[in-house]
């Protein structure tokens, strides 16, 4: 951290509040927190591993070997936890955007900075090395009045932000701050979004019909602050300048896949329990907590005997959303197939994040996150309700109207539900273990645990009134 910055003060795992199982509940108990938090460690460790091969643009990114060695854990994984027809589904890609490499520096007055945490925004489409040599302008929030008497024109704006509610969102999309820059004739827009330390992360900058016409970056805090410095202290007339080289690159031929496997029941119906496998950076809350709860419910199930197993439940590991969605576009492609007989389909994703990921002392509390909860109208509703309740999973008070992330293209093929929330630090790679309590993994899993047996005393013609989208 930065001098006089305080480091993020975490609660011990053992320090969070727990429900108390009822007798009811007992059953379980099996679900340990401390073994699924082990999961997002190791999860979270292939990212890292990604990273250190020298590799810019990190995380377990679709294509990459990092995916391919997310797929190959999972695959032992479900081995381990007994499932049968543990198999790879491999997918291909159409070809991938994705940043090789960059680098930004202002200097002036006699000093400069790189910008470490400076990370293009994803999917921007250019193809190949741009480089820029451009005047800095500092430019505020970057309100109508912060433009007054500023010439933008072929220079780099940066623009302060904060995070605000909802998905890779700031108040730079807010109030078009980076789409007045890019009127104006700028060359560059570099969003510095103020969360304590210097995150690098992966949010939106431009939007619609401006993202490609000019580069844009997510800047840390601390690096933002060090080019506003170098612009107060410039003579008149003599504005830093910013050197910047960035390749993006088209790559073609890459695959990527889903993993699958089943615990067998009486019946042809089934339960599916999916979490996507990618990530930006370590992705610890998206999504080594979903991957760890629908292991944590894997094996869970594994112990109860098929006589006690009405349907047949599917876990899979999907190829994710953040690149091309190829896993769950093909269970869209093959609704029928995939969806005909289901019951059920539970979406492991962000399933648990600490309460109080605050910004002026980074202090986190001793309580989990609340999340949003998608749930298909109908008898599913109250009986997802009651098991998040009765484990003490805090969800908000509005349900939301539609499912965000992974089953956003097939939710509407199965009665469906998942809990999620997009933390300030979603995204980016401030998102580390120590953000997800194992009380929070454990309290979720085993509540979507306690909605599949809940579920399993409801027929499935049933189930399946009200599953059509709203």
């Amino acid at each position: 951290p930065a001098t006089g910055e305080r480091r993020p003060v975490f609660a011990a795992d053992d320090e969070f509040i727990r429900m108390p199982l009822t007798a009811e509940a007992r059953v379980y108990a099996d679900v340990d927190g401390a073994r699924l938090k082990g999961y997002v460690r190791e999860i979270t460790a292939i990212a890292r591993r990604y990273r250190d091969r020298g590799h810019q643009f990190w995380g377990r990114i679709v294509g990459t070997d990092a995916d391919a060695e997310t797929a190959d854990w999972m695959l032992a994984k479900f081995r381990q936890a007994g499932l049968e027809r543990v198999r790879l589904q491999p997918l291909d890609l159409p070809p991938q955007r994705m940043p090789q490499s960059w680098q930004v520096t202002v200097s002036g007055a006699g000093d400069s900075v790189t910008l470490t945490s400076a990370m293009p925004e994803d999917r921007l489409p250019l193809d190949g090395v741009t480089t820029l040599d451009v005047d800095a302008v500092y430019v505020g929030w970057g309100h109508e009045a912060d433009y007054a008497g500023r010439d933008v024109r072929g220079k780099a704006v940066f623009i302060y932000s904060m995070p605000m509610p909802g998905v890779r969102n700031t108040s730079s999309n807010r109030n078009g701050a980076a789409a007045r820059a890019i009127a104006r004739g700028a060359a560059a827009v570099f969003n510095v979004v103020e969360l304590p330390g210097n995150v690098s992360g992966q949010w939106a900058v431009t939007e619609g019909a401006d993202r490609g016409k000019v580069p844009a970056f997510l800047v840390g805090a601390a690096d933002g602050a060090a080019v506003r410095r170098l612009i107060e202290r410039a003579p008149a007339g003599q504005a830093p300048r910013l050197t910047m080289r960035l390749e993006i690159r088209m790559v073609p031929n890459l695959t990527t896949a889903n993993v699958w496997g089943e615990l067998p029941g009486m019946t042809d119906e089934t339960v599916m329990i999916i979490a996507h496998r990618d990530s930006f950076f370590e992705g610890a809350d998206d999504n080594a907590s979903g991957m760890a709860t629908l292991l944590g419910m894997a094996e869970h199930f594994a112990r109860i005997p098929k006589a006690q197993r009405r349907r047949t439940i599917q876990f899979v590991g999907s190829s994710g959303h953040h690149g091309t969605a190829v896993g769950t576009q093909w269970m869209a492609d093959h609704q029928e197939e995939v969806f005909g007989r289901m019951a059920l389909l539970i979406n492991c994703e962000h399933t648990a994040l600490v309460a109080g990921v605050g910004f002026a002392n980074q202090t986190k509390s001793n309580a989990v996150a609340a999340k949003g909860l998608y749930v298909t109208p109908g008898p599913l509703a109250p009986i997802a309700t009651r098991a998040l309740r009765s484990f003490g999973v805090p969800i908000y008070a509005a349900l939301s109207e539609r499912p965000a992330g992974e089953i956003g293209r097939i939710y509407q093929f199965a009665p469906s539900l998942q809990i999620i929330d997009a933390s300030l630090y979603y995204h980016t790679d401030a998102e580390i273990d120590d953000l997800i309590p194992a009380a929070g993994l454990e309290a979720v899993t085993r509540a979507y645990a306690k909605i599949v047996d809940d579920v399993n005393d409801v027929d499935l013609a049933t189930l399946k009134i009200g599953s059509r989208p709203r």
